[in-house]
């Protein structure tokens, strides 16, 4: 198929451009150093092509001027507009499928550009002919059937060793960033250009095609291998597939208003940023570019922890001590700069996934089967989309934990390279032969207990409890049976002591609750108390039905007893809840549960076993724990006595410092209620913060400037922060505006601070045990 590129397209071109010219002379020049500036910016709004500007207004009046255009015939056999299913037609309805999804949030930036071109071209340029929807229209018909047609200037033509170029690979979608542009001269100029017959093809990505452009010739041609057929009758029902570029099936839904069951292209991807509140902002800017690095990256379930990312990620948290380690090396070689450096790029990059997986949440649907059979083609297309980034992003969570988990072994059972600047983490060895799993408490065959409590626990539906379960029955059944091992000798021991007076249990009084009001630290009491509950009562139905077993009688203090001691005295191991009778793991100076430690070990053929303290902080959070506030309230430890980073675990800093949970709302009778809501989701901020000591939280500054913008104000972001995210909220609004954000902060934070000091004058007349009063003191 040969066209020529000559013809009165181009000279209408230039019509068009002389017109624009006359009313905005430096358009040109001025997208020309806007898109100059803006590559690599991860950062940058979305821009169009001013080209294809140009190309939308030629053909929205062609298809005005009806019989009377040139191209009458090929644009009248163009999709009308209620014929398009590219996303940005959906009705909100199918949208609400796609929230929290990349694709939504590209959608909205192509519907929000496409209304600045539309403002652009009717009232700076005052065509007013042209309505909305025709530019959508326009952009709707060169996303989905241009082609990529290599149009050089006069000056570079034949100027190259071949006068063949195919542009297949330089296929761009239209509203594509400059981002991934290489500097090539030859791809500084293709365009996307429409072709007429050559847009019949459907998509098939296993399809050979070539766009051949003949400079000599002035020409382009679409080259498809067709396939070969067995016989006469197969010959001549074989389809011929054009083939769009290895697009995923957000790239189809954007861009043509379909997606492939089974597209080998599919993708999810990440774009990473450096905050321009960064000291070292442009020093990691520079790495990242040496590096040879990309801003957006694409996760698949082929490769759903892309190396590339990771590295990203590693420069993007470097510390200064970090930059010391890599003066001399290749920003270049993906390896690991520190531990510290490695650690944190795990949280933040589970952090960031698990946040994004999060969004995906709370559709009425979640399987195709849910889909009523007559329902419209894009509301499955827009479904089957969700659920197939959900499994990539599972994929990609699985992989960090893989990824993290596999790391800390090899810092285990290899030296650690001089590069890195800490040594073997410390491991604890415990040579007590009694080391209890409930499994091991189901399985013993010679005990009554046993078959009790398999028969108990296969009638209960669910419970996460189970363990917990398990364990107060066994040692109940021990303090009330002529048991004398390791673990019935230890708990008689507990039992016995001032244990109540060492540590905050969930059995504590109203009144001593309120000393705590505010704080995570009466949260995690709360919480902890309501387990206590579930577990009071799952153990009275077990008591009932089994009288016989020298279980007795309890109180709810007994059991809390017990339930502290299980938890002062276990590890989670491998997933399973491990109970170790050593007393010096229960000690204040080793911390064997620490709510942000997993443990790596090796049981040994005694019964004994060796475990090394790992942090990895998705391990609190999978079991909604908390930092310091469960160190408090079970072991009894204080903020001044939690181990440093230096002398135990990895030299990172532990999540082991007090949280202060700020909250914030949107009034009911605010009238931008919606364009601020839409700021905050676009931009991935939250209402509610965690404040740690010593950490900066930039995101409550950018979300108080958000609440406290006027109408008019949060209209105009609303369409700002569409394009450019974030960047337009570090820094200050206006003067008065940030006046305000800074008054309205330090009269939140002053209520927590007379809040806390308040709690301090109470507690000081209050009647409690001295070490409880010492842990709540120094915690306020």
């Amino acid at each position: 198929m040969l066209l020529q590129h000559s013809g009165p397209g181009r000279s209408l071109a230039e019509s068009m451009m002389t017109r624009i010219k006359a009313v905005d002379p430096t358009f040109f020049e001025r997208q020309a150093e806007k898109a100059a500036t803006s590559r690599g910016d991860a950062s940058s709004p979305l821009e169009l092509d001013p080209f294809l500007i140009v190309a939308f207004i030629m053909l929205i009046e062609e298809r005005q001027k009806g019989s009377d255009s040139f191209w009458f015939p090929y644009i009248d056999l163009l999709p009308k507009e209620e014929a398009m299913d590219l996303s940005i037609w959906w009705n909100e309805s199918t949208l609400s499928l796609i929230h929290g999804t990349n694709l939504f949030e590209g959608t909205r930036q192509i519907q929000s550009l496409l209304h600045r071109v539309f403002t652009l071209v009717s009232q700076q340029w005052n065509f007013q002919g042209i309505a909305e929807r025709e530019i959508i229209w326009a952009y709707s018909i060169f996303a989905s059937r241009s082609f990529a047609v290599y149009c050089p200037p006069p000056s570079l033509r034949g100027n190259d060793s071949s006068e063949i170029v195919d542009t297949h690979t330089m296929n761009r979608d239209v509203a594509d960033r400059a981002e991934n542009a290489t500097n090539s001269h030859v791809d500084a100029h293709v365009e996307p250009a429409l072709i007429p017959l050559a847009d019949i093809f459907n998509h098939s990505p296993t399809s050979s095609v070539r766009y051949i452009n003949n400079r000599a010739r002035n020409s382009f041609a679409l080259e498809i291998d067709i396939p070969s057929a067995t016989n006469a009758e197969e010959s001549s029902s074989i389809e011929i597939f054009n083939n769009y570029g290895p697009k995923s099936n957000e790239g189809l839904l954007l861009s043509y208003g379909f997606c492939l069951s089974q597209n080998p292209n599919n993708t999810y991807w990440v774009q990473i940023g450096i905050s321009e509140a960064d000291p070292d902002h442009d020093e990691k800017i520079a790495l990242v570019r040496e590096a040879g690095l990309w801003w957006r990256h694409h996760l698949s379930l082929a490769t759903p922890l892309p190396e590339s990312l990771l590295h990203t990620i590693r420069i993007s948290l470097l510390s200064d001590s970090d930059f010391a380690l890599i003066e001399d090396s290749n920003p270049s070689d993906a390896q690991i700069i520190s531990v510290a450096n490695e650690h944190t790029s795990h949280e933040r990059l589970f952090a960031l996934l698990s946040a994004r997986l999060r969004r995906m949440e709370g559709s009425p649907l979640e399987s195709l089967s849910d889909v009523d059979a007559d329902a419209p083609l894009h509301t499955k297309f827009a479904l089957q989309y969700r659920i197939e980034q959900k499994s990539i992003l599972s994929a990609a969570i699985s992989s960090v934990r893989s990824h993290h988990r596999a790391w800390v072994q090899d810092l285990i059972s290899s030296s650690v390279p001089s590069r890195l600047v800490s040594s073997l983490l410390p491991e604890y060895p415990v040579a007590h032969n009694e080391i209890l799993t409930a499994q091991d408490v189901l399985s013993d065959a010679s005990s009554s207990l046993a078959a009790a409590l398999s028969s108990f626990l296969s009638q209960l539906a669910t419970s996460d409890l189970s363990d917990e379960f398990i364990f107060a029955v066994k040692l109940m059944h021990d303090l009330h049976s002529a048991s004398h091992g390791d673990l019935a000798t230890q708990l008689r021991a507990w039992v016995a002591s001032d244990w109540q007076a060492s540590c905050i249990p969930p059995t504590i009084s109203e009144a001593e609750c309120s000393l705590m009001q505010g704080t995570q630290l009466l949260d995690t009491i709360v919480s902890a108390h309501q387990r206590l509950q579930e577990l009071q009562s799952t153990v009275s139905r077990f008591s009932s039905q089994h009288p016989g077993l020298a279980v007795g009688s309890f109180t709810t203090q007994m059991l809390a007893c017990i339930w502290v001691f299980i938890h002062r005295n276990s590890l989670f191991l491998n997933g399973d809840l491990l109970l170790v009778p050593a007393n010096h793991l229960a000690s204040r100076d080793v911390l064997p549960y620490h709510p942000a430690g997993r443990w790596a070990y090796e049981r040994h053929t005694d019964g004994g076993i060796s475990a090394t303290p790992i942090c990895e902080p998705w391990a609190c959070w999978d079991r909604d724990g908390a930092n310091l506030e469960q160190l408090l309230s079970i072991h009894g430890v204080s903020p001044s006595e939690v181990p440093s980073a230096s002398t135990a675990r990895v030299s990172c800093q532990l999540p082991s410092v007090a949280t202060v949970q700020i909250s914030f709302t949107l009034s009911d009778d605010d009238e931008a209620a919606d364009e601020k809501l839409r700021i905050l989701e676009t931009c991935n901020l939250p209402l509610q913060f965690s404040l740690f000591a010593g950490q900066r939280n930039s995101d409550i500054l950018m979300s108080v400037r958000v609440l406290l913008l006027s109408t008019e104000m949060a209209t105009e972001l609303c369409a700002k922060v569409a394009d450019g995210g974030r960047s337009h909220l570090c820094a200050p609004l206006s003067p008065q505006h940030e006046k305000s954000v800074v008054e309205t902060l330090e009269q939140v934070l002053r209520s927590h601070l007379d809040l806390y000091e308040n709690n301090l004058e109470r507690l000081e007349a209050a009647s409690i045990p001295l070490r409880r009063k010492q842990l709540v003191r120094e915690y306020l």
